[in-house]
């Protein structure tokens, strides 16, 4: 199954700009992995939007939802991003990127789909940092984590738009003696001679009927699977938070220790404080070697020391 090109993804950008901008997203949904379906909405006109990462972004007519269990990136989505309007959507860096801009009061995000190499599906704010990612990765030259700055790939190859693919009003399809759709493009492709050639008006409207026929050999995943997989990453989180809690806990057993160790440091710095209200923090420190003194508040009769471990 091949991945949609450059120039088919700035077509296609094009026209989901002119036919979705204003719709409002109802509901987002995880299929399987890396295939996804947005429920869009507008003046009571419900419309699906299919999203295969690294193949398409295209309008279904049928509903192929399983309703019953969203997994846990789904509903982390629908937090983020439900009843936002798309403003704008548009090919990014000259890329194989598509954003949708959305926005809902004073909040504005975008949506990210990256549809190269493994493909990955990001929300940032408006500017652009990383709020929720489909797959996290660390790469030399960029992150993909909550919190980090979204950075598009350094292009390596001519990514030059083809002659005149602004003024294209028809895709091909290639069909075979079976009247099964094998292949779209935007030009003559001569490795389809002899094929069924059908004319579409648009590269969205391409795709929809491409896909229809070949459907993404994905395997579905089961409740049972999805709920394993949610646990599994439960288990995780909780092993994160323990090995978290055992650090803290080390760290304030230390200070304790050196609390306790140093008590007499301390009387002896709180006595000399009370003797000389107006004492410099820097006199303090140089007298009492060992501790550090950031603050001393008079008026609610309390000293601030820093304790280095």
């Amino acid at each position: 199954m091949r991945t949609i090109t450059n120039n088919e993804l700035y077509l296609l950008a094009r026209e989901l700009d002119k036919e979705f901008k204003d719709y409002y997203i109802e509901k987002f949904y995880e299929l399987v992995e890396d295939h996804f379906l947005i429920k869009l909405e507008k003046q009571h006109e419900k419309i699906f939007l299919q999203i295969i990462l690294c193949h398409t972004v295209n309008k279904i007519d049928y509903d192929i939802i399983d309703k019953e269990f969203p997994t846990n990136f789904a509903l982390a989505v629908r937090k983020k991003i439900e009843n936002f309007k798309i403003t704008s959507i548009e090919q990014y860096n000259n890329d194989r990127i598509i954003i949708m801009k959305l926005s809902k009061g004073q909040t504005n995000l975008n949506l990210i789909l990256e549809m190269f190499g493994k493909g990955n599906l990001i929300i940032t704010d408006e500017t652009f940092k990383i709020l929720l990612a489909y797959k996290i990765h660390t790469f030399k030259d960029r992150s993909i984590n909550p919190g980090a700055q979204y950075l598009p790939p350094v292009i390596q190859n001519n990514t030059n738009k083809e002659e005149n693919i602004d003024k294209l009003d028809k895709i091909i399809l290639y069909k075979d003696n079976n009247n099964k759709i094998v292949d779209y493009s935007i030009k003559e492709n001569q490795k389809y001679l002899g094929f069924v050639k059908e004319f579409v008006p648009s590269i969205e409207k391409a795709l929809e009927l491409y896909y229809k026929d070949n459907p993404v050999n994905i395997k579905q995943k089961s409740a049972a699977d999805k709920k394993i997989e949610e646990l599994e990453e439960s288990i995780k989180k909780q092993e994160k938070y323990i090995e978290e809690s055992k650090i803290e806990y080390d760290e304030l057993i230390k200070k304790g220790e050196f609390l306790i160790n140093n008590m007499h440091l301390i009387n002896e710095l709180i006595l000399e404080v009370r003797k000389n209200q107006k004492i410099d923090i820097k006199i303090l420190n140089e007298k009492f070697q060992g501790i550090t003194v950031t603050n001393i508040n008079l008026k609610d009769k309390y000293i601030t020391i820093k304790v280095d471990l």
